[in-house]
């Protein structure tokens, strides 16, 4: 997977998360709303929430009924109790259930008590549900203490113009409940009161009061009422909404629209923090790389190429085993990229070190070999234009032969250095003909062995069988293994064997055809310095006085006329134990050799 695919994946699963985390915490703050707005409701009136959450949480074990304790506690806070009866009014069950409470009901005596026809010391209330193919009905009765505490005062109280007069017991207990009396007459209006708060109606219609009563959520307080049919007046006990001997357990909350306010909040408070805590992840994840690469952008600017390093010397981006960190995975393309980058500015750091280095030896080189000659011929010539010697004739032609000798030597060093330029530009027309590379090799070493400079010289040729032929430039090809031989014995000491050995190559693919030209010395060998730049031109000096007449530029003539010819060249070499050179041409059969724009040119020792 690539880096855009990766980056692409890591942003859709970001935003997956987020709204995962999101959804989920929506659900379980409407759960938890609804489960509290609910508490609520119980709290307020019993019997509109909690008996059917009874039956809801309700289960069966051998037989018996089981109630959900937290219920159950409702029922005990709401100073009520509980039974269950079976299809012949038989209890089945019971919860805190007084003893004057029958525990057998016949049919139409439940009715008789619901409606109250029959005298009964509870308000009863009566929830019939199926639930797994059972029907249970349910008997929840409570005894409303401010109901009777309303009976005692209508019969205790007395009138004082506007006001409520009542024993101190009484008044007592609703100032501890926190509760208010008023009295109306037959029309809904206010006789008089006790306790009443500022802005409380004093008007009461008909519609008013029954709404009133059958909503005490809506209005924040219940109403308890007893009517006097003698006098047509009607006593009503204004109470809190919640239930006498009940709390609300949501920090005091007492209405749903605090409910739904609160948790609307912290459900926001939770989500924003969410998001901050996926921001600061997300920017530490995609953030850090970026900075660390950037660090590194600046590092390599000024010079420092080394990956930006943590506390304990590791680079930043890597664990202890070596394997790239989790959030820089990403970015790994990037980072591949940034090592590549700066393994190339580290090596051509050193070939530019290196290249300053050979510059330097090389116009030392050149500047010694140009002025040894021309210093014997600015001498011979002063020695000639000298008035106050007479020289003979045959004097006069040796200091010719001289002075020609080392034009000659300068003419070559010239030619040599176009040469090179020349070939490696490109420029070096060179012809392809097959040749029998056998006998170009032969007559090189032929060459060698009849020179009266090298007779000396130990070379044995291992031609090829069979013989082979090959596309070359016949003069160029010999030009190179010749220099790589006078290289090969100028630089050894006299005597040294060395071997000249010719091997057609063998491929897998029978459309490609090529040989490996080796000459290899049992000489003294270079350490991997001079090995590396063996091939550079001009690297080391010649001196004019020396046997030969070479320029010092036969190796760097010899690897760009393999490199014209599609060559690579390869050189094994151990100081004390000689050195090896090996040129491999390869091409496709039909087709000429192309030019290697690389320098293929490998070392190994």
């Amino acid at each position: 997977m690539n880096m855009k695919n990766r980056l692409i994946l890591q942003f859709i699963s970001l935003l997956l998360v987020a709204s995962f985390i999101s959804i989920g915490f929506v659900t379980v703050a409407f759960s938890f709303m609804h489960a509290k707005i609910n508490e609520l409701e119980m709290s307020r009136d019993f019997t509109r929430a909690g008996l059917s959450n009874l039956v809801t949480t309700l289960r069966l074990e051998n037989g018996n009924i089981i109630f959900d304790p937290d219920m159950l506690a409702q029922v005990k806070k709401s100073g009520g109790w509980l039974q269950t009866i079976d299809e012949n009014g038989m209890v089945t069950s019971s919860y805190l259930t007084p003893p004057d409470v029958p525990n057998h009901y016949r049919p139409g005596e439940i009715h008789a008590i619901w409606n109250g026809e029959k005298q009964f010391p509870y308000s009863l209330y009566i929830w019939i549900e199926p639930k797994d193919g059972v029907t249970y009905t349910l008997l929840y009765g409570v005894t409303y203490k401010e109901a009777e505490l309303l009976k005692q005062i209508s019969k205790a109280a007395t009138l004082q113009s506007e006001s409520v007069a009542i024993p101190a017991s009484l008044e007592q207990k609703l100032l501890q409940s926190n509760m208010w009396l008023q009295l109306l007459d037959a029309n809904g209006t206010e006789i008089a009161s006790l306790l009443k708060p500022p802005n409380a109606l004093n008007h009461y219609s008909v519609q008013e009061l029954t709404l009133r009563i059958q909503y005490p959520a809506r209005y924040q307080e219940r109403l308890f009422t007893t009517y006097d049919d003698q006098t047509k007046q009607t006593w009503i006990l204004h109470a809190p909404a919640t239930a006498s001997g009940t709390t609300t357990s949501l920090f005091s909350l007492s209405s749903e629209g605090q409910i739904a306010g609160v948790t609307i909040i912290v459900l926001l408070i939770a989500i924003i923090t969410v998001f901050l805590l996926l921001s600061l992840w997300y920017g530490h994840r995609f953030g850090t790389p970026m900075l660390h690469l950037l660090e590194w952008l600046n590092q390599i600017a000024k010079g420092t190429y080394k990956e930006p390093q943590d506390r304990n010397g590791l680079p930043k981006s890597l664990t202890k085993s070596g394997h790239y960190k989790r959030n820089y995975r990403i970015y790994q393309e990037v980072m591949f990229s940034m090592h590549h980058l700066v393994a190339c500015l580290q090596r051509n750091n050193e070939i530019r070190n290196q290249l300053e280095k050979t510059r330097e030896e090389w116009i030392a080189g050149v500047s010694h070999d140009l002025k040894t000659p021309l210093s014997s011929i600015l001498g011979y010539s002063k020695m000639l234009e000298n008035k106050n010697y007479e020289w003979t004739p045959e004097e006069i032609r040796d200091f010719g032969s001289t002075m020609s000798e080392k034009s000659a030597y300068m003419d070559a060093l010239i030619n040599d250095l176009s040469m090179t330029y020349r070939l490696k530009n490109g420029a070096y027309s060179l012809t392809f003909t097959s040749q029998d590379i056998n006998e170009l090799v032969r007559r090189s070493i032929i060459s060698f062995l009849n020179h009266p400079q090298f007779q000396e010289a130990v070379l044995t040729f291992r031609p090829a069988l069979p013989t082979i032929h090959y596309p070359v430039d016949s003069y160029a090809f010999q030009r190179m293994v010749d220099n790589v031989i006078a290289n090969a014995i100028l630089h050894n000491p006299v005597g040294t064997p060395i071997e000249i050995c010719l091997l057609a190559c063998e491929t897998d693919d029978p459309n490609v055809e090529g040989f490996t030209l080796t000459i290899r010395d049992g000489g003294t060998g270079m350490n991997p310095e001079v090995a590396h730049q063996l091939f550079e031109r001009y690297y080391r000096g010649t001196n004019t006085d020396r046997l030969t007449q070479g320029t010092g530029l036969g190796m760097a003539i010899a690897k760009e006329l393999a490199l014209a010819h599609g060559g690579e060249i390869q050189v094994a070499s151990e100081l004390g134990k000689g050195t090896s050179i090996a040129f491999t041409f390869q091409k496709e059969k039909d087709l000429l050799p192309s030019f290697h724009l690389k320098n293929l040119f490998t070392h190994s020792n």
